[in-house]
């Protein structure tokens, strides 16, 4: 509820989970970074890097007293990205007409909660 984050702010208190929660994105988030530069670098090497980089400092900028905000977009932006990982596996096994409607499930995954969810929840 975007009502209650705010809540005796900055004096924010927030619950064990929800700083566990937020640890783990960003160790995630963090170890996606360094992974990508130990890679071989492709053609998107400079786009994705500064994809991982900004990602991790909008993190850590919700750390001090926005971290209810912050959890809320990084829930919201995760769940979003749930169809990623079955997407990139499937273009190396599946036919395309699977990858094709798998696709187009993470188009609409995308839009509903970046979009949609994240105006009319987070944005109010």
């Amino acid at each position: 509820n975007i009502e209650k984050t705010y809540i005796n702010f900055p004096l924010t208190q927030s619950p064990w989970q929800i700083r566990l929660y937020y640890i783990i994105g960003f160790s995630y988030h963090l170890e996606n970074t360094v992974t990508h530069l130990m890679r071989e670098p492709q053609n998107d090497f400079y786009e994705m890097f500064l994809h991982h980089l900004s990602t991790i400092i909008l993190i850590f900028s919700h750390i001090a007293p926005n971290l209810n905000v912050g959890v809320q977009v990084l829930f919201i932006m995760d769940f979003s990205d749930a169809l990623v990982g079955l997407i990139r596996s499937l273009m190396d096994i599946a036919s395309s007409l699977i990858c094709g409607i798998v696709y187009g499930g993470l188009l609409f995954q995308w839009f509903y909660f970046r979009i949609y969810v994240y105006s009319k929840e987070i944005l109010g």
